[in-house]
């Protein structure tokens, strides 16, 4: 028996959506205030060398919400951007943890990871309910 509907992960997916959208598209168009938010009032916010890696993954993280938004329309396909989304948004929230534990980031990131692994819940347990139906699926087209 399923405990949540498929329009409940439908949402749940858009939701996501329009999480890594805000961060990622949010973030590039403040740029200096997200640096400043991660490191503090000392960040180097005007070398290209220091900032270009935030800039891919803040591109990265715009990049999944859309790959959550196409999850939130078909839920049968894309079960691949649910896996890699789980994978990265736990990576995220370990190496946030991790830094702030060695005080090289602020809280901010912390509390934003911890949305992420709230999500990494959510997904694993949307793949875990929908386990069924892919093994169905697998089996009526090999006939």
């Amino acid at each position: 028996m399923k405990i949540i509907s498929d329009k409940v992960y439908s949402d749940m997916f858009f939701i996501g959506a329009l999480w890594n959208l805000a961060i990622g598209l949010g973030c590039l168009t403040l740029f200096r205030l997200s640096m400043r938010l991660l490191y503090g009032a000392k960040a180097v916010t005007n070398n290209i060398v220091a900032t270009l890696p935030l800039r891919f993954f803040y591109g990265s993280v715009a990049i999944f919400g859309w790959g959550y938004y196409m999850v939130s329309r078909d839920l049968k396909k894309n079960r691949g951007i649910v896996w890699m989304g789980i994978l990265a948004k736990l990576i995220i929230f370990v190496t946030f943890i991790y830094y702030y534990l060695k005080k090289n980031i602020k809280i901010i990131p912390v509390l934003l990871g911890f949305g992420d692994f709230i999500f990494t819940i959510l997904f694993s347990l949307f793949l875990w309910e929908t386990r069924n139906n892919v093994a169905k699926q697998i089996r009526k087209s090999s006939g």
